[in-house]
């Protein structure tokens, strides 16, 4: 592997011990390479219509597949999306990640930068106490010097609120 190895995870995390996060769809990502704002090339997209290609699932509440809760169709029109428990509601106090396998990045330089997007949407109820599931996007890097992958980092908020 080399040091431009990439993995995508999204975690659902529970913040405190309310089952307010309920659903969680993952549609069609996408990895741009923008050397310019007039100028961007794809460099990686899934959109799950080959299952779980090159993807891992812990803890057991993530699957690709057609929801039957949540929104009526997955994004880009594909017929096969991401989620956690495709059918209703994930259990209380779950921790899951849906992980991709390594991706190789090209190189940056000057003004050029690398974006991941992706089209998501969830459910959850609010305790009384206010406080909400969530999850992050995170990332780990393979460190050549080490020949390991660093731990996880969050490159997004915590998601729990629309």
């Amino acid at each position: 592997m080399n040091k431009q190895e990439h993995k995508l995870e999204s975690d659902i995390m529970e913040t405190q011990h309310h089952p307010s996060l309920r659903f969680l769809v993952l549609g069609l990502i996408a990895l741009l390479c923008s050397l310019s704002t007039a100028q961007a090339a794809t460099v990686y997209t899934e959109d799950f219509e080959a299952g779980a290609a090159g993807w891992s699932m812990d803890n057991g509440v993530w699957e690709i597949g057609t929801p039957s809760a949540g929104p009526a169709a997955c994004a880009g029109g594909s017929a096969q999306c991401a989620g956690t428990v495709l059918d209703g509601k994930y259990p209380p106090e779950a921790d899951s990640r849906l992980i991709s396998s390594g991706l190789v990045l090209p190189l940056v330089t000057g003004t050029a930068e690398i974006h991941l997007r992706f089209w998501q949407w969830f459910s959850y109820a609010i305790a009384d106490s206010g406080v909400a599931e969530g999850g992050y996007v995170q990332i780990s890097v393979w460190d050549e010097a080490s020949g390991a992958w660093t731990p996880w980092t969050s490159v997004s908020d915590l998601i729990d609120r629309v």
